[in-house]
């Protein structure tokens, strides 16, 4: 399910990004697990996820050619000060700032990676704001993490699951947050995978002439989303009530799951 929102604006979800990735390290947690060949694969990789994600629609730039990687800031303070007091905020605020410093202009990038080790206090991977810049690593640099987290900057909430106990598909249960494990705002852990049609369709990957919307009974076809060479209807939304809708996807790219090779919703 999905609520009927109108897509986001295209100058923010589509087009290529510059991104900044700024390493940290504190007094009492020193190095950062990136290396810098490792934060040029982060770099290529997130591009090649989003711009086959989006069929072209979206991507990084490349490292050297408008996004960058900065040197291991050291931050004023110790890790334990940022993690036990949740102190993001400050994190973020310091490390642009020793980017500033350094020579780097906030103004040249569209979206800042803060990347850092094993921080006490904090038990998760990543942290994104949902619809503007601002992202944390912590201590976890896959491109599924750092898709998830950029999702949000990208405007996208988790992708859920409705558990009705086995009883039915769209009867009584409750909302799982993180729920949908075919999708990488759902769970980043299980690598990059492709945002649900009803995701795509909300960044305008997929536009509106690439989704149908069903109005009565009949046979509606369509063609699996996570082929980036896909064309034509990808998505089929099914008008619930004002506020909800339902959306059938396929995709192919789960190839040991014989029910979505097979065309599964």
């Amino acid at each position: 399910t999905g609520e009927s929102n109108d897509p986001e604006a295209t100058a923010w979800t589509e087009g290529q990004k510059k991104l900044l990735i700024i390493r940290v390290d504190f007094p009492d947690l020193v190095g950062v697990n990136l290396t810098d060949s490792g934060a040029v694969s982060l770099i290529n990789n997130l591009n090649t996820f989003y711009t086959e994600m989006s069929y072209g629609r979206a991507g990084f730039i490349s490292n050297s050619l408008g996004s960058d990687f900065t040197p291991v800031f050291r931050m004023p303070q110790p890790s334990a000060y940022y993690g036990t007091n949740n102190y993001y905020n400050q994190l973020r605020t310091a490390a642009r700032s020793a980017a500033v410093t350094a020579g780097y202009v906030l103004g040249n990038y569209d979206l800042d990676v803060i990347c850092f080790g094993a921080v006490p206090g904090w038990s998760w991977a990543g942290l994104g704001y949902v619809g503007a810049a601002g992202t944390w690593l912590r201590n976890n640099f896959s491109t599924g993490v750092a898709g998830h987290e950029l999702g949000h900057n990208y405007g996208l909430n988790h992708a859920s699951s409705w558990d009705t106990g086995g009883a039915s598909v769209i009867g009584s249960g409750t909302s799982t947050e993180y729920g949908d494990s075919f999708d990488t705002m759902g769970a980043a852990s299980a690598g990059n995978n492709h945002f649900n049609a009803r995701y795509k369709n909300y960044l305008n990957w997929l536009p509106a002439s690439e989704v149908i919307t069903a109005t009565s009974n009949g046979t509606y076809r369509i063609y699996a989303h996570d082929n980036p060479s896909s064309t034509g209807l990808r998505g089929l939304k099914i008008v619930k009530n004002s506020s909800t809708n339902y959306w059938v996807e396929f995709r192919q790219k789960f190839t040991s799951n014989k029910w979505l090779m097979s065309g599964g919703g």
